[in-house]
């Protein structure tokens, strides 16, 4: 795999900005690119809740960064920084995401075809990046 100088570098800061218990992030030199080839972030928003107007730049940071993220409304409304979101017919509920709960994000793994439920509520972006992190460890590391 070859690395450019850009990404070591963003994986250092990024590295940086989780601090001292992502020593194997680090040690790993794993950027959010690299966690983008396997994992995808389903991202159930409401566009009159708050929280997901707080949610949405850290998404659509991770997104540009090379992590997907498919947004979906729960009530049909758009979302300015995901002009291609998607209306939640029934992945929602056979994910087991709850309708009035917003917004709620949950991680799909390309390589083992599962989805988990990262969370619900405003949940910053160094904290879904371990929680993918974490993922990825508990299956063995292979991206």
């Amino acid at each position: 795999m070859s690395v450019s100088r850009r990404e070591v570098l963003g994986a250092v800061a990024l590295a940086g900005c989780l601090g001292a218990s992502s020593s194997a992030f680090a040690q790993d030199m794993v950027s959010v690119a690299d966690l983008g080839r396997r994992y995808g972030i389903f991202y159930f928003y409401a566009s009159t809740c708050a929280a997901c107007r707080v949610q949405n730049p850290i998404l659509y940071s991770l997104r540009r960064q090379g992590l997907p993220v498919m947004a979906i409304s729960q009530d049909e409304g758009p979302n300015p920084y995901f002009p291609d979101y998607k209306i939640d017919g029934k992945l929602g509920q056979r994910l087991g995401v709850p309708r009035n709960i917003t917004p709620t994000l949950a991680a799909f793994d390309s390589l083992l075809r599962q989805t988990v439920i990262l969370g619900s509520g405003v949940i910053e972006g160094r904290v879904i990046v371990e929680g993918l992190l974490h993922l990825l460890r508990q299956s063995g590391g292979a991206i």
